[in-house]
């Protein structure tokens, strides 16, 4: 339950993968633009990439298998092409991982790079 309150400062929920910036930087200046970066993000990172390494995660994991967890996180970060978001996603995972070992035991924390 812990990971799923609204008041955990890290995760997809909370970070937004480098929108501020693309506003920022009046990269985005219509509701329209922003529909199509959301769009281009949804059909071109969560299904071809974020989705398919969860699948390997999961399964690495049902199988206790940590280094294949390791092995889809490390390929989602080789095959994320926009610094801000590998940038983004890198942070929030850290500061989960810290959270992690502060609440259990921290055997997957231990292992982060």
């Amino acid at each position: 339950m812990r990971l799923s309150d609204s008041m955990l400062p890290v995760g997809t929920y909370t970070a937004s993968y480098g929108i501020e910036q693309y506003l920022n930087e009046d990269e985005i200046e219509t509701a329209a633009g922003l529909g199509d970066l959301i769009e281009g993000y949804l059909r071109g990172v969560i299904g071809p990439a974020e989705t398919v390494a969860l699948g390997h995660a999961h399964r690495s994991a049902a199988a206790g298998d940590l280094d294949g967890v390791f092995a889809a996180d490390e390929r989602l970060g080789a095959a994320t092409l926009p610094a801000e978001f590998r940038d983004s996603s890198r942070k929030a995972g850290s500061k989960l991982l810290e959270l992690l070992a502060d609440t259990d035991d921290g055997a997957a924390a231990s292992r982060s790079s």
